[in-house]
């Protein structure tokens, strides 16, 4: 899929990740520049501005059947995100670069990426089905709980893990204070006595232990 990374002049992109070498906007400025994961470019051995060869999906026909197009990209960035699989196996170039790789019309766009300040994966299902309805178009939506279900998955592992253990400490400390009562009382037995003999009310001698 077609995907770049925009910057807005004086507003901070929220999908942009850190830019751990190289620069940005000389990528997005320059035809064929390309920003590389960090991982990525460590694994392949590139440094920056080294050139490598892209295969690309959109084959071209020749008289020997569909061939895959082959372009020239140069690294001038890497980006660090945080997720290992981000890093390791994603490039960013710009859209002017990526049509030309995908064999695209100037004004061709394949993806919309749209980014919610409330990610809960309820928010981001009440937006999809907003769009859904107000577009004319079939549109397909693939929200970040699909494309990052291992992610997802963990988080709500953790979660109900999380849930689990705090019940289980509530319920020993809840054991362990009934138990100190108790004792606490048994070992008041002979006081009890006296304060009842005493005639000390039943709920006096009870709010006293």
């Amino acid at each position: 899929p077609e995907e770049a990374l925009r910057v807005k002049p004086g507003q901070p992109d929220l999908r942009t990740p850190e830019i751990a070498e190289g620069d940005l906007a000389a990528a997005m400025a320059e035809p064929g520049g390309a920003v590389f994961g960090l991982e990525l470019k460590r694994r392949l051995g590139l440094e920056i501005g080294d050139e490598v060869e892209v295969i690309s999906p959109a084959g071209v026909v020749s008289p020997f059947g569909v061939l895959p197009s082959r372009h020239r990209v140069r690294v001038m960035a890497a980006f660090k995100s945080g997720f290992y699989e981000v890093d390791a196996d994603r490039i960013y170039v710009s859209l002017p670069t990526a049509r030309a790789l995908l064999s695209l019309p100037d004004s061709a766009v394949t993806n919309i990426e749209i980014v919610c300040l409330d990610a809960s994966p309820e928010a981001v299902t009440h937006l999809a089905e907003e769009i859904q309805v107000s577009t004319i178009e079939p549109v397909h939506f693939l929200p970040w709980m699909e494309t990052r279900r291992n992610l997802y998955v963990a988080m709500e592992t953790e979660k109900k893990a999380m849930f689990l253990v705090e019940s289980l400490l509530i319920l020993v400390a809840s054991f362990n204070i009934t138990a100190t009562l108790f004792m606490v009382v048994a070992r008041k037995t002979g006081e009890i006595a006296i304060l009842r003999v005493l005639g000390l009310a039943p709920s006096r001698i009870l709010a006293l232990f």
